[in-house]
């Protein structure tokens, strides 16, 4: 039972403001130790710079456009392309832990709800992701706030306002990520006996998806032509090439390993036990495992046809979310009943960390069985480090174009951030297998950037250095326009050139 001091309003707005504070603070000691890893990150930053330079209703063709606002509102507040994105995730991550202690607190009780908040504040996964600008962290972070109007609408005097929250959180989310559509029906069970309440929450959540879709249809012809071209850029990627049956077993048991060890192996374990209890319990909490399962089918199904996501661990978040209230039951029956429960508590949550990085363990065994990129801080290569600096020094800020060679997805999108250069002065080469060069986009660059830096990779798909005449000369394949080099300086095996275009009438 909630004792009155929780149920007080002031008792209530202070632990949450602290934690809040103490999910921020977490971050900002992480935060000079960590760098951007995930490639997506760059695009989504420069894309955002080039919408907020010609604006429109929509950011991007395909993609939903509320991620694009949100970084738009941190590059006009901090200026800096990298660290405004990453301050803005970084808030939105420890408000979910705000919304989530909210949330355990209505349908456990205080106690197990603060273990549970302080469980995602140190939630490897999530906390490795929340000092990067990807859309996980505002998608989750919507999420948790339909949840908590859920967890309102769902009492016995629960009105039609919780409701319609819960739904207008979710058309947010929805916004964000193509998830949050799949969460709709899944949110719409628990309310399966409020009839009323279950339509107005399917109206409103509806909003986003049904406005998206007719745009995509007027447009492309296509309701669903966001994940028709995620389709069809996975085959231009070659992820399913080779795939056997040994390979999509594999695939199967993706999101359990990295559930279990992105959530460190003792708090998965309480999850578990909660959700065991609650399968033999016949009370409220019992309905929060009908979209926990159900995200979870959904994504296991996806990573083994993958045919819309690539398998990342930031694509377990949603469901690490939906599955961490359970701890709160393990706390219950379990930590609570032990002679100090308090220090188990502390014990639980502090090997979060250290628990993440199982992987370095020097155990081949360990190693095979725990997903990469689950450690608490990431951390891109010494190489790529390297590249980036030598790269920013040749760089004229103002005056160069650069034309960055692909070698990996991580690497590749980590020095492109780094440059901090605008969308229109930055060229990228495929990253995608049998991606073609796109020559009109490149054309168009090369008319705005007539001299520059270009990054050439040990093994280039699309670029072919030749001696001419006694000058290095740059020849792209499947286009016939030809850059005259200099060399500037080389490291790993990368060579840095300053070019300048030749005649265009020479094309």
């Amino acid at each position: 039972m909630r004792t009155e001091g929780s149920r007080n309003p002031s008792v209530f707005a202070r632990r949450a403001l602290l934690v809040f504070a103490l999910a921020l603070l977490v971050r900002l000691f992480i935060l000079p130790f960590s760098m951007t890893t995930e490639a997506d990150v760059a695009v989504w930053v420069t894309q955002t710079e080039h919408w907020l330079q010609h604006p429109s209703l929509v950011p991007h063709e395909a993609w939903p456009p509320l991620q694009y606002y949100l970084i738009a509102i941190a590059l006009l507040v901090g200026k800096d392309p990298v660290l405004a994105p990453i301050v803005l995730s970084m808030i939105l991550s420890s408000a979910t832990a705000v919304a989530l202690y909210a949330l355990v607190r209505r349908e456990w009780e205080e106690v197990p709800a603060l273990f549970v908040a302080g469980a995602w504040m140190f939630y490897p996964v999530s906390l490795h992701y929340s000092v990067m600008a990807v859309s996980e962290n505002s998608f989750v972070f919507l999420v948790a706030l339909s949840m908590l109007e859920l967890s309102k609408a769902r009492d016995n005097d629960g009105g039609l306002r919780a409701a319609l929250w819960a739904g207008l959180w979710l058309t947010l989310a929805g916004a964000i990520r193509f998830e949050g559509w799949v969460l709709i029906p899944l949110f719409g069970l628990l309310l399966w006996k409020k009839r009323t309440l279950l339509f107005a929450f399917l109206a409103v959540a509806a909003l986003f998806p049904v406005a998206w879709m007719l745009r995509c249809y007027i447009q492309w012809g296509h309701p669903l032509y966001p994940v028709v071209s995620t389709a069809h850029y996975g085959v231009l990627s070659g992820i399913n090439e080779g795939l056997t049956f040994h390979k999509q077993l594999k695939r199967a048991f993706y999101l359990p390993q990295v559930l279990f060890f992105g959530l460190t192996p003792l708090v998965s374990l309480m999850c578990i036990a909660g959700m065991l209890f609650q399968i033999t319990r016949k009370n409220r909490q019992r309905a929060w495992l009908i979209p926990c399962v159900g995200m979870s089918l959904v994504m296991v199904e996806e990573f083994v046809k993958g045919r819309l996501l690539v398998i990342l661990p930031r694509y377990s978040i949603v469901v690490g979310l939906l599955a961490l209230p359970f701890a709160a039951e393990a706390y219950k029956e379990i930590v609570a009943k032990l002679r100090r429960p308090s220090m188990v508590s502390v014990f639980i949550i502090a090997s979060m960390i250290p628990f993440s990085y199982l992987r370095h363990v020097n155990s081949h065994v360990v190693a095979m069985a725990v997903p990469p990129n689950i450690e608490a801080v990431p951390r891109i290569s010494q190489r790529a480090q390297s590249i980036s600096r030598a790269l920013n020094r040749q760089i004229r800020p103002g005056s160069d174009g650069v034309i960055l060679d692909w070698w990996n997805w991580s690497e590749t999108g980590y020095v492109s951030l780094m440059t901090r250069m605008s969308f229109d002065r930055i060229y990228k080469m495929p990253g995608a297998v049998h991606q073609p060069l796109d020559t009109e986009a490149l054309a168009a660059f090369l008319n705005r950037n007539k001299s520059g830096v270009v990054l050439v990779a040990p093994q280039s798909r699309h670029i072919e250095i030749v001696r001419l005449e006694g000058h290095d000369v740059l020849k792209f394949r499947g286009f016939q326009r030809e850059l005259r080099l200099n060399k500037l300086s080389a490291e790993d095996g990368f060579v840095m050139y300053r070019y300048t275009t030749d005649d265009p009438g020479s094309r």
